[in-house]
Formats: C-alpha cells, structure tokens, sequence
C-alpha cells in the first residue's frame, strides 16, 4: 500500500508540475485534449492516494489537524481535477470554432458564434463541472484552517474565495443555450446611465438600446436617446410619490425606471415600461455607467467612429462624451445658440446630443465580439469582473438559475439582506443637470454603545461643489447650456436616502429641507430622505442621527459581535468614508479587520475609500478590571 500510494504521488507530483510550468492557459494554444487527459489522471490518482491512505488518516486524526484535513483536501482536490477535465473538453470545441481557416479552406466567417455553439452544445458538461465545483466547496466549508501547515492553509482560503466564481461562471455557461438564442430568438434591454447625473442605481438613464441574440450572434442592435423610446398612447405607470414630490414628475417613463436603488426592482420597472411602449419581449436587462464604458473601451480600444477624427481610448472618453454633447461640438457659436429659438433646437441639436455615445456603446459591443478571436479575452474578462464587483456594471436575467448566478455574486444591484448593522447612502441628483461631476463627497459614521439596549448613530454626509462660484440663480428646472461643462456647474439639487436597519429610530437631521424629511420602509430597511441644494463653490453637510435596534449585536458564545455592511451605491466612485465605534463603558472592542485600528480612547476607527461594498465585524468584551 504504502509503495503504491509513494508510487501515485510521484505521477501526480510529475504531472501537475508539467501542467503548472505553463503560464495561465491559452486559448489558442493550450494542447486541451492533453489538458483534459492529463487533470483526469491527476483525479484518478488522488482518489486512489485517498483509499490508499484511509489507516494513515485514521490513525494520525487525532493527533496532527494537518492529517485530520487530508481527506477533504484530497477530496475536493479529486473534484477539481475533475472539473477542470470537463472545462478542457468544452475548450477543445471552442479553440477549433475560434481557429481561422487553414490553407486553401474557404473563410469560415464569424468564429465567435461558432465558438459560442461548442459552449452551448456542451453545457452538459459544464453543468456538471458546476456540481464537482460546488461540492468541493461543500468539503473545503469543513475544514478548519486554523493550526494548518500555511501552504494548506493559504491555498483553501483562495479556494474559498475563488470557487463561489468558478461555479457561477460555470453555471452560466450550462445555461447558454438559452442566454445566447440557441434555443429561440433573445431580446436584451441596455440602460446607458450617465454618473454625472447621479441616480439611485448610477446615472440618469441617457440612452436605451435592444440587443437581439439568434445562436450566439448579435444579429440586432439599436441604441435610441432615452426621450425616443416613450409612446405615450400606451398606458403609463403613474411615478413614486417621492420622485413626483421631489421632481414634480406625474408618469414614470423608461428613463427614470431606476428611481430606487434596488436594481432588480428597477431592471422589472423598466421592461414592463418598455415591453408596453415598443410591444418587444425582454429576457433581460443590462445597465452600463461612463465607468464601465470607459474599462470596456481600455480593454477593446482604441475606437475609431467614422465622422469623429479622435483616436477613442480609456483615457480620453470621458472628456469626449461630455465634448460632442454640446451644440459647440456641432459647428454652432454661442452667439447663434443665445439667439436660436428653441423650436430650432429642438431640431437640429435635441436628437443628436447622444450620437456620439450611443455610436461608442455599438461600436464596443462589436468590438468586444471580435476581440474575443485576437487576444484580448483575458483583458476583457478582467474589465468585466472589476466593473461587476465595483457595482458599474449590472445584470439582470429573467432566466431564474442564470440570475441566481448573478444575485449570488452580488452583481445584481440588488439591496442586500443583512442581520447587523447596515448603512447605503443613495444620492439622486433632481435638479435635471450634470452637477455631479463637479461635487465631492466625503462621509463619516460613528456608533456609540451606551447598552446593549441603547446604540446611537450619527451620520455626517460632506459636499463640496467644485465648479467655480456662481451667482446664477437655483432653478429647479430642465434647462440645457451650451456646453457640458456650464451644466456640471449648475446648482446641486440632491435627494437624499439613507438606508439602515429596519427599526431604527431618528432622533434628528440637520442641513436639509426641513419641509421634505421622511421617514419609511423599503427593501426590508428604515429608510431617512431629505433634498438640500448646494451652490457651486460651497459645502454642505447633513448629519444624521438615529438610535439602531438593540438586534443588531448578536450574541456568540461569552461574546458579543457587532457587524456592519456598508453598501456602495451603484455607480459611485471611492468616496472616501470613516466610521467610528465606541463601546459602553466596561467593555472592550477587538478588531483584526483589515484597515481598522484602535485608538488610545478605546474606539475603533475604520477608513478607506467606498469603491466595492464594505463590512466590519468586531467583537465586544466585558473590559478587565485591574486588582487593587
């Protein structure tokens, strides 16, 4: 037994180092059929080292946590090998669908469709890597990594982190026949939101386009200016009160479908708005900010439109998109656009002030089909994953196991559920004008325990509007300036919301309307609103105070745990944050989060930047009392 198992460790050593030497896998030039052979050796041979071995684990269980883990290492070790002898076979079919055509061969057009059908022709497979992927996971959750050799220890956490995403992307890849039209026509909603008017789940909603998806190929594709898209001989939803107080707004059209941050709810708002308008099935709803459209053309780039003469790239987007908004962009003086009436506005500039970006989303999406066959995979992969995980990106499928995927990795925009403490500060700028391009925010949340039964927080919210003073008068209306620049520097009119624990209770708010403050309940959280409006080189802050319910510390063992989960609002960019926690007296807080430390006062201080979600956790103690 003891040779044999010697014997199978060696082989195994010898090919995982052979497969290892190599750099991440290529497609185009990983041997995939050897690839699959060689992990389906591999998960024979620990399945045979892990009957081999059972006395050895039984015997040295009780004794070595390194041996009583050995089992479900080799364990989930055999379901990943054999995961990834599935994945090598469905990358065989995708590398002979991308190759081009060789010798004489006539052109075989498109790969990516053909790409695409080896995918969803082996989603069988695929589903079934999910399964050995999600079971090792099952096997690592038992596992306790504390006292483990730090290699082991080390490459389970990874396995921890990065397995939710294997399985996920694997499981959406079992259901491509049915995401990517092979089982019937698909028809994909895209919200174009604009960051600097700043809504609840990004930006105002400037641009709508309908992607149409028959067997892996984009065979339609249309984008329209957000006003385009409303038939008003249909009949309309009526707005939320909050959006026809704050904004005077009576219907709720496709543009504003995103009036609260909870993105599914905003996704189904917009495709019964648009399915009743143009009478077209959705299967989905995809929403893309000025951020994401600014990695995708990093990761694709450089673009070039036919009728603009710059070479379009990352670093440049942004400012062109704000450039070609304007009439000046367009051949216009400012003097003819003072005189011009607004009937010849209306005409010549209304319907074109988004061509540029709407022509940038077209040409992205086919330039991101044909990098797929030149190399930019990788690039494009990981601008996706950093656009979902920042919250600039977000999906939602009405494929119920598709979007499980999405809501799982938290890519759905989605409010999250949470038992603690929880804090999402959603800004909606309703003073029709891109003002948010010009503010800066900062925020600070402190917690104070004075009992268990008697928690306060205090919220400081700080705005400082960066354009140049002005002694413009603040209107609340729709008015369009000449150039974007003027509109980013327009007065802020900011809607706030601020989401806590279901319970809380205000105790005050200070620098907003008083006339407009609310208290009520949504997505299973307290929430506090208020408006205030910010001239253009001043500052403002609200402070919000409130008392949180005594459930939010939960009780573990001796101890007592308090958690908080800070949810980033979509579309927002490193807003810097600070919380603050203090304990009652006669207790300690502890912390080893990473970022926090503890002051000479005995309050933990928590910092950075809001550019993904955040938590803390932290564990309270009875404090010491020193002999006399």
């Amino acid at each position: 037994m003891v040779w044999h198992s010697a014997d199978l460790v060696i082989r195994g050593r010898s090919q995982w180092a052979t497969w290892s030497d190599n750099k991440t896998p290529d497609i185009f030039t990983t041997n995939w059929v050897r690839f699959h052979d060689d992990l389906q050796g591999m998960e024979q041979d620990l399945h045979a080292i892990r009957i081999d071995l059972t006395p050895l684990w039984v015997l040295g269980a009780p004794v070595s946590r390194n041996l009583r883990a050995a089992p479900a290492l080799l364990e989930a070790a055999e379901d990943l090998m054999g995961a990834g002898a599935e994945v090598g076979t469905v990358m065989h079919g995708v590398q002979q669908g991308l190759a081009p055509a060789q010798g004489n061969a006539p052109a075989r057009g498109d790969p990516l469709p053909q790409a695409l059908r080896a995918v969803a022709d082996n989603a069988d497979l695929l589903a079934k890597a999910a399964d050995r992927v999600e079971h090792a996971q099952t096997v690592l959750s038992t596992v306790q990594t504390e006292g483990l050799d730090p290699r082991a220890k080390k490459a389970v956490e990874r396995l921890n982190r990065y397995l939710p995403l294997a399985a996920g992307s694997l499981r959406l890849g079992s259901r491509s026949p049915s995401l990517l039209g092979f089982e019937g026509v698909r028809h994909y909603l895209i919200l174009a939101q604009n960051n600097d008017e700043l809504r609840a789940t990004g930006g105002f909603i400037a641009g709508v386009g309908l992607a149409t998806l028959d067997s892996g190929k984009i065979t339609s594709l249309e984008f329209h200016d957000s006003y385009a898209v409303d038939d008003f001989s249909k009949p309309q939803l009526l707005s939320p009160p909050s959006m026809k107080q704050t904004m005077g707004i009576e219907l709720w059209v496709v543009r504003d479908a995103n009036w609260f941050p909870d993105f599914p709810s905003a996704a189904r708002t917009a495709a019964q708005i648009y399915e009743t308008d143009q009478e077209v099935h959705l299967d989905g709803v995809v929403s893309v900010d000025m951020i994401a459209l600014q990695s995708f053309v990093g990761a694709v780039g450089p673009l070039h439109l036919k009728g603009y003469s710059e070479e379009i790239t990352g670093d440049n987007l942004i400012d062109l998109m704000r450039y070609y908004w304007g009439p000046l962009s367009m051949g216009f003086t400012l003097d003819q656009w003072e005189k011009m009436p607004w009937e010849e506005k209306a005409r010549l500039w209304f319907p074109h002030r988004k061509d540029f970006v709407n022509k940038v989303t077209k040409n992205l999406l086919k330039g991101l089909t044909t990098s797929v066959s030149n190399g930019k995979l990788l690039k494009i992969t990981r601008s996706v994953l950093r656009t979902l995980n920042d919250r600039h990106l977000l999906v939602y499928l009405f494929d119920e196991q598709a979007q499980h995927v999405f809501t799982n990795q938290k890519w759905d925009g989605a409010v999250l559920p949470f038992t603690g403490d929880y804090l999402q500060i959603v800004d909606t700028n309703v003073g029709y004008n891109k003002a948010n391009g010009r503010i800066a925010e900062t925020i600070e949340y402190r917690v104070r325990m004075n009992s268990d039964k008697d928690i306060r927080a205090t919220l400081n919210l700080h705005y400082r509007h960066q354009a140049p003073p002005s002694e413009q008068k603040c209107t609340q209306k729709p008015r369009y300036d000449p150039t974007y620049e003027q509109m980013m520097g327009r007065c802020y009119w900011d809607f706030v919301r601020v989401y806590v624990p279901d319970g809380s209770k205000l105790l005050s708010m200070k620098g907003l309307q008083v006339d407009g403050i609310t208290t009520t309940v949504e997505s299973g959280k307290t929430v506090f609103a208020g408006t205030f409006v910010l001239r253009p080189g001043q500052e403002q802050t609200v402070e919000i105070q409130y008392a949180l319910p005594p459930d939010i510390l939960q009780k573990e063992s001796r101890d007592t745990l308090y958690r908080l989960l800070w949810q980033k609002q979509s579309g927002t960019v490193g807003i810097p944050f600070r919380v603050q926690v203090r304990a009652e007296q006669g207790k300690t807080l502890h912390t080893t989060q990473a970022g926090s430390t503890v002051d000479d006062q005995g309050r933990v201080i928590f910092q950075g930047r809001l550019d993904q979600d955040r938590s803390l956790e932290l564990v309270l103690t009875q404090a010491r009392q020193e002999p006399k």
